[in-house]
């Protein structure tokens, strides 16, 4: 009786000890041959991909602002921080004026109408400066910021930072912002 053995079948020498290629017949395995053509294709483009974003980020500009520089030469902040400081020096005197009518009265009820009318007369001056000062503040960092992109997209920019975080790698553009502001942002 003759027996044929299918390409599975071992035959071993000894006890665990593998065949030589001579005594089972290899076969390809054609799914792994087709899974590794496939993986080398995958990695090409993994590679393509990679090489070709770091030649974009290669060409990316960096800027950086300076914040005060800006702030004191940008027209409109100017005339805000002029009109902060009228605004301060009236609160002022009326609080030194003030302060000179209580000293130069002795008698305490006199001293806290005093109090009292200065408080009337100063309270609604400051919540007006305060409110002031935000709707401005607001106002002059929407106008930086729209700048800032402005100058960012005409010139390529792709990250502009304030000047305090760089240290070394970007181009100050603190110039091109503040021409742009005091142009279109008035």
């Amino acid at each position: 009786m003759l027996v044929t053995m299918g390409r599975r079948q071992v035959v071993r020498h000894l006890v665990l000890v593998q065949a030589f290629g001579g005594s089972n017949p290899s076969v390809p395995d054609i799914f792994l041959i087709q899974g590794v053509r496939v993986m080398k294709k995958i990695l090409c483009l993994l590679v393509i991909i990679i090489m070709s974003c770091g030649f974009a980020m290669a060409k990316d500009n960096y800027g950086f602002i300076d914040v005060n520089y800006i702030m004191s030469k940008y027209s409109v902040a100017v005339n805000f921080t002029s009109n902060v400081k009228q605004r301060e020096n009236e609160i002022q005197r009326l609080l030194n004026d003030a302060n000179k009518k209580m000293k130069a009265t002795t008698d305490a009820a006199a001293k806290k109408n005093i109090e009292a009318a200065a408080k009337k007369q100063i309270q609604p001056k400051l919540d007006a400066l305060v409110s002031y000062q935000k709707q401005q503040n607001t106002k002059i960092q929407n106008n930086i910021n729209a700048a800032i992109t402005k100058v960012a997209n005409a010139n390529n920019y792709a990250l502009i930072l304030n000047g305090n975080s760089v240290v070394y790698g970007a181009t100050n553009v603190s110039e091109l912002v503040l021409r742009e502001l005091n142009a279109n942002f008035k």
